[in-house]
């Protein structure tokens, strides 16, 4: 597989003429709602990378990332084709993702004023994008991306490829309303415990007072 490294945006003639995707009107929402998965700098898992790798092969794409993006970076929970564990949001593709809320499909980037200027396109010669949001079940954020890139412009993409990555979308969205569950019944769990543990102190302390 092809392996690209993150374009360093300081210092670059391109941070000139990239326009920074705009930011969604529910950010406030969108990022707690991604601070709840607790998911953010977590180690790699198999699942994940299982997921990545058969959306690659599907799309038959040498790069695939599954991408949550914070306040200003673009964190990829797992990847395919590069190691950089992240990039910067006023210079990613998934940006514009999160801002649109619907699948994102540029067949050349360089035909693409939102993609055009990017260091992405101009450095690491990436000509396809295509992005899709990752919408938790029940929840109505967009908290991240599962995206493909190509370094070689396409004419179309199949229906029969999109439906199948679609599939992986709502797998991967799955697994993330999953981790919120389980974040729920902890942080209820936790005040349980502290709920618990309050009332049994009470009586306690008032029994030590009598006595003393």
């Amino acid at each position: 597989f092809f392996f690209f490294e993150i374009p360093a945006r300081p210092g670059t003639p391109w941070e000139r003429l990239m326009t920074p995707p705009l930011k969604p009107n529910d950010e406030a929402g969108r990022l707690k709602l991604l601070r709840q998965t607790e998911v953010l700098d977590t180690p790699p898992e198999v699942h994940f990378d299982n997921l990545t790798q058969l959306a690659a092969q599907t799309c038959e794409a040498p790069v695939a990332l599954v991408s949550f993006v914070d306040a200003d970076r673009v964190w990829f929970k797992s990847k395919l084709g590069t190691d950089a564990p992240q990039c910067t949001r006023d210079d990613s593709y998934c940006g514009h993702v999160v801002n649109e809320r619907k699948l994102v499909l540029c067949l050349d980037t360089t035909a693409d004023w939102r993609f055009s200027d990017s260091p992405f396109t101009r450095q690491a010669g990436f000509r396809f994008y295509m992005g899709h949001p990752i919408i938790p079940p029940g929840t109505r954020h967009v908290i991240g991306t599962v995206c493909i890139i190509d370094t070689k412009p396409r004419d179309s993409v199949p229906h029969e490829m999109l439906d199948k990555f679609n599939q992986l979308v709502s797998v991967v969205q799955g697994m993330v309303s999953m981790r919120l569950q389980l974040a729920e019944r902890i942080e209820s769990m936790s005040l349980f415990v502290a709920k618990v543990s309050h009332e049994l102190r009470t009586p306690l302390n008032g029994i030590l007072g009598v006595s003393e």
